[in-house]
C-alpha cells in the first residue's frame, strides 16, 4: 500500500502547491480535474472533501457542486468508485484474498467493503472471479434487460468509430445516475452498429454505453482501464430519439463499475 501522507492541522492532509495545483487555477474544470487527478495519485489515502477543496483552490461546498455537475458524482463517491475498479482489478490479476483486496484499496472493514462492492458491481467480490471465468469460457451473445412488460419508448442509433474492430460488443443502458454503477434499470448488449430500443424506466434516466472489442479479455470486459463511452447529456424521462457516439473515456471520469457480463443473468435474449 502507498504510504499515508502527512496531515497537517486539523487532520487534513498536507499538499505543496506544485502537488495540488491549487494555486492559479482559474476555471471550475480545471478544478475539478485537479481534484478527480490528486484523487487517483492518493487512492489508499483516507481523503476527505475538505482535502480535495484544499487541492483545488475551491471552498467544500462550491468543489462538491462542480465536481457532481462535471463528473456526475460528489467528490467522496469517487473516491470510493476509484477504489472499486482497483479492486475489480486486483481480484481479476492477482491471486489475493477479498480481506486483502479490501485494505489494499483503502477500505477497514471487509463486511463494509463487500456489502458497497456489490451494490456498486452487481456482484459480491468473490463472484467476481467466477464471472471472469465465463466470460472466458463462453462466446458473448446479445442479450436484453428491462422490466417485464416495459414498452420501448426510448429509440438509440449507435456509431461506432472506425478502428473499433469487427461487430464490437456494444452495451447500452439507462443508470439511475449519470455513473455506470450498480444494477441498471434496463440495457441491451449487442454486437456492432445499428438501432436498438429500451423502455423508459422511471428512476433509471441516464443513458450511458460503453464498447469493447468482440476479443476483448475478461479484464478487459469487467475493468477496462482506458473504454471506449458514450453519454447522453441529459436526463431521459419521456419517448425520444438519440444518436450515441463513442470516444475514449476522459482520465477523470467515472470509471465502468458494474460488471456488465453478470447482467446476462437476470436479462433476457
Amino acid at each position: 500500500m502507498a504510504a499515508e501522507k502527512a496531515r497537517g492541522p486539523g487532520g487534513r492532509i498536507a499538499v505543496s502547491p506544485a502537488e495540488g495545483g491549487g494555486a492559479g487555477v482559474d476555471t471550475v474544470i480545471q478544478g475539478v480535474q485537479i481534484a478527480a487527478a490528486f484523487v487517483r495519485a492518493h487512492l489508499r489515502e483516507p481523503l476527505t472533501l475538505e482535502d480535495l477543496a484544499d487541492v483545488a483552490g475551491y471552498s467544500p461546498f462550491h468543489l462538491a457542486r462542480a465536481f457532481t455537475t462535471t463528473v456526475g458524482t460528489p467528490p467522496i463517491r469517487y473516491l470510493a468508485a476509484l477504489r472499486f475498479h482497483a479492486a475489480k482489478r486486483l481480484l481479476l490479476t492477482e491471486g489475493l484474498g477479498v480481506v486483502d483486496v479490501c485494505h489494499e484499496v483503502g477500505f477497514s472493514s471487509p463486511g463494509t467493503f463487500t456489502r458497497r462492492f456489490r451494490d456498486q458491481v452487481g456482484v459480491a467480490p468473490g463472484e467476481l472471479r467466477r464471472v471472469a471465468d465465463d466470460v472466458a469460457e463462453t462466446t458473448a451473445t446479445p442479450f436484453r434487460l428491462a422490466p417485464p412488460g416495459a414498452e420501448d419508448l426510448v429509440r438509440v442509433r449507435v456509431h461506432v468509430p472506425a478502428g473499433a474492430g469487427r461487430d464490437p460488443l456494444v452495451w447500452v443502458g439507462l443508470f439511475g445516475a449519470p455513473a455506470p454503477a450498480g444494477v441498471p434499470g434496463a440495457g441491451v448488449l449487442r454486437r456492432g452498429p445499428g438501432d436498438l430500443a429500451l423502455p423508459v424506466v422511471p428512476g433509471f434516466p441516464w443513458l450511458l454505453a460503453t464498447m469493447v472489442p468482440a476479443t476483448a479479455d475478461p479484464v478487459t470486459q469487467l475493468a477496462d482501464e482506458s473504454p471506449l463511452v458514450a453519454v447522453h447529456p441529459a436526463p431521459i424521462c419521456a419517448p425520444t430519439s438519440v444518436h450515441l457516439t463513442f470516444r475514449p473515456a476522459h482520465p477523470w471520469e467515472m470509471p465502468i463499475l458494474t460488471a456488465l457480463p453478470a447482467l446476462r443473468k437476470i436479462g433476457v435474449s
